[in-house]
Protein backbone atom coordinates (compact mmCIF):
# COMPACT_ATOMS: atom_id res chain seq x y z
CA UNK A 1 0.00 0.00 0.00
CA UNK A 2 1.74 3.16 -0.56
CA UNK A 3 0.92 6.83 0.62
CA UNK A 4 -1.30 9.02 -1.49
CA UNK A 5 0.90 11.74 -3.40
CA UNK A 6 1.57 15.40 -1.47
CA UNK A 7 0.14 17.76 -3.76
CA UNK A 8 1.36 21.08 -3.92
CA UNK A 9 1.13 25.01 -4.88
CA UNK A 10 3.44 27.46 -5.52
CA UNK A 11 2.52 31.04 -4.93
CA UNK A 12 5.01 33.19 -6.24
CA UNK A 13 6.13 32.26 -9.85
CA UNK A 14 9.66 34.40 -10.06
CA UNK A 15 13.15 32.59 -9.63
CA UNK A 16 12.70 31.34 -5.75
CA UNK A 17 9.20 29.89 -6.90
CA UNK A 18 10.22 28.32 -9.89
CA UNK A 19 13.25 26.94 -7.77
CA UNK A 20 11.14 25.66 -4.84
CA UNK A 21 8.51 23.62 -7.60
CA UNK A 22 11.52 22.43 -9.51
CA UNK A 23 13.11 20.95 -6.48
CA UNK A 24 9.80 19.70 -5.44
CA UNK A 25 9.64 17.68 -8.91
CA UNK A 26 13.16 16.69 -9.33
CA UNK A 27 13.60 15.53 -5.62
CA UNK A 28 10.52 14.34 -4.12
CA UNK A 29 7.84 12.45 -5.29
CA UNK A 30 5.02 14.95 -4.67
CA UNK A 31 3.03 16.98 -7.47
CA UNK A 32 3.35 20.75 -8.12
CA UNK A 33 -0.59 21.63 -9.26
CA UNK A 34 0.33 25.15 -9.92
CA UNK A 35 2.15 28.09 -10.03
CA UNK A 36 0.50 31.24 -9.30
CA UNK A 37 2.38 34.62 -10.31
CA UNK A 38 0.92 38.28 -9.69
CA UNK A 39 -2.40 38.80 -11.11
CA UNK A 40 -3.85 35.22 -10.34
CA UNK A 41 -6.07 35.09 -7.39
CA UNK A 42 -4.41 33.50 -4.26
CA UNK A 43 -7.98 33.54 -2.09
CA UNK A 44 -8.16 29.93 -2.95
CA UNK A 45 -4.90 28.57 -2.81
CA UNK A 46 -5.34 26.31 -0.13
CA UNK A 47 -8.22 24.43 -1.50
CA UNK A 48 -7.71 21.03 -2.88
CA UNK A 49 -3.49 20.54 -1.90
CA UNK A 50 -1.60 19.41 1.42
CA UNK A 51 0.68 22.61 1.23
CA UNK A 52 1.01 25.60 -0.28
CA UNK A 53 4.58 27.50 -0.43
CA UNK A 54 4.99 31.26 -0.53
CA UNK A 55 7.98 32.14 -2.41
CA UNK A 56 7.23 35.77 -2.27
CA UNK A 57 9.74 39.06 -1.55
CA UNK A 58 9.89 38.62 1.76
CA UNK A 59 7.78 42.20 1.88
CA UNK A 60 4.40 40.88 1.14
CA UNK A 61 4.99 37.07 2.72
CA UNK A 62 2.67 38.18 5.71
CA UNK A 63 -0.33 39.60 3.02
CA UNK A 64 -0.26 36.97 0.71
CA UNK A 65 -0.76 34.80 3.71
CA UNK A 66 -3.37 36.43 5.19
CA UNK A 67 -5.48 36.76 1.29
CA UNK A 68 -5.45 33.13 1.18
CA UNK A 69 -8.55 31.35 2.86
CA UNK A 70 -8.27 28.75 5.33
CA UNK A 71 -8.27 25.07 3.72
CA UNK A 72 -6.57 22.23 4.33
CA UNK A 73 -3.39 22.52 3.17
CA UNK A 74 -0.35 24.13 5.57
CA UNK A 75 0.73 26.95 4.12
CA UNK A 76 4.48 27.63 4.59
Amino acid sequence: MSAATVTVRVIGAGRAGRSFAKAIDDLVDWDVIDMRGRGRAIDDAAADVDLVVIATPDTVVADVAAAIRPGRAVVA
